[in-house]
């Protein structure tokens, strides 16, 4: 049973075993069961040392098999249970180097790691990158050495791969996701790029980029403010989810609600005077895609992010008709949520009240600032029209 205690339990029947066979030797504990079940428990606590103590437990079978007759030593899996409790449970700012650690201590002993564990190694340095106890020099620093491990790692798994020929090591396209991500989210949008286009020179090993892959490329150049680029992905990507509709192929290559909302954002971000007007258009054309799947792919249904983003358009552009378009997209919203169009979820819709209010109120705050300098422009233009006569 998961829980806060369970691993403590699990360990304490563990210690009973022993203790007892110094005079029962038929309870010694004898298989990897009874080992993995202890360690499993550890790992899914949620005490900040969880993953301290599965490796402790690792680490204690591992001593005890040297001097039982009857007690194996851990395999592949106690391992992968032990890099998993550091990668996605634990919260120690070097979990990603333990993690890589316990990696190399099971292939020193003879255990061959999976992809799972490659991966998730990955996802735990890109993890680490967005940790907020960095200052900016740090960030950056640590965003090219975080990427550098990925690649590391990727370079291991394909080089082990072609040593031993086995499946469980072969790269896949999750390993490649992980890699674009890091580069992405280091501020490497050139290598995230080139890795994604690496990916289609892949495909013999069935390696395809998919929509996560082109989402992460275009966010990388969105977080620059680079809206040329963003578009350009976008559009690949599209073309792409035309060329490949209606293969026998998994349905993973097509714009989402995901890709939508990054190019709205970045139109968003733009403050270019059509922003409003195009990051709309891009709602309308999400509709458009919704409505023309046979099963109405919910991927491509627009959500609260993607009203909120358009509105944030509408307010950078500075339209003469924004608050007009504001308005009407905020009430078109909650149409569709009464209607069941889009769920009806009460965070969603108190995020979205509050994206309305504040960005109608900072528009008004615009507007009332733009009239008071267009009224002290008028007096700076009187007073030097009636200038001479004060003099006189």
């Amino acid at each position: 049973q998961r829980s806060k205690i369970s691993g403590i339990h699990a360990e304490e029947v563990l210690k009973q075993m022993w203790e007892k066979s110094k005079t029962y030797p038929e309870l010694e504990p004898d298989d990897l069961y009874i080992y993995t079940s202890v360690a499993n428990a550890w790992s899914y606590t949620k005490l900040p040392n969880a993953a301290e103590e599965t490796q402790r437990i690792v680490e204690e079978m591992h001593e005890r098999s040297k001097t039982s007759k009857i007690l194996p030593p851990p395999n592949a899996n106690l391992y992968h249970i032990v890099i998993r409790a550091w990668t996605t449970f634990s919260r120690d700012p070097y979990a990603a180097e333990k993690a890589e650690a316990v990696l190399q201590t099971m292939q020193k002993n003879h255990c061959q790691a999976d992809k799972i564990a490659y991966t998730q190694i990955m996802n735990s340095y890109v993890e680490k990158n967005n940790s907020p106890h960095h200052d900016n020099a740090d960030s950056t620093m640590l965003s090219a050495t975080v990427s550098g491990h990925c690649q590391r790692l990727l370079g291991d798994m394909w080089k082990r791969y072609k040593q031993h020929n086995q499946d469980q090591l072969k790269p896949d396209r999750k390993t490649y996701n992980t890699l674009i991500d890091a580069y992405a989210k280091s501020g490497q949008p050139r290598q995230a790029e080139m890795t994604l286009e690496a990916m289609w020179k892949l495909q013999e090993h069935n390696i395809r980029p998919d929509t996560v892959s082109y989402c992460s490329v275009m966010h990388a150049w969105a977080h620059l403010g680079e809206l040329r680029q963003v578009e350009k992905w976008f559009r690949e990507l599209q073309e792409k989810s035309k060329e490949f509709e209606g293969r026998n192929e998994d349905d993973r290559l097509k714009t989402d609600v995901c890709s939508y909302n990054i190019l709205i954002n970045a139109w968003g971000k733009s403050k270019r005077p059509d922003a409003g007007i195009a990051a709309e258009r891009l709602l309308q054309e999400m509709w458009r895609q919704y409505n023309q799947d046979e099963d109405n792919n919910k991927r491509s249904r627009p959500d609260h992010v993607s009203y909120s983003s358009v509105i944030r358009a509408w307010l950078q552009s500075k339209d003469a008709n924004a608050m007009r378009r504001m308005k009407s997209l905020y009430q078109e919203y909650r149409q569709k949520v009464s209607h069941g169009i889009i769920p009806r979820k009460s965070a969603h819709m108190r995020k979205m009240h509050l994206v309305y209010t504040t960005a109608t109120r900072q528009l008004r705050q615009q507007q009332i600032a733009s009239e008071h300098q267009d009224d002290e422009a008028d007096y700076e233009e009187d007073d030097e029209e009636y200038y001479p006569y004060f003099q006189a």
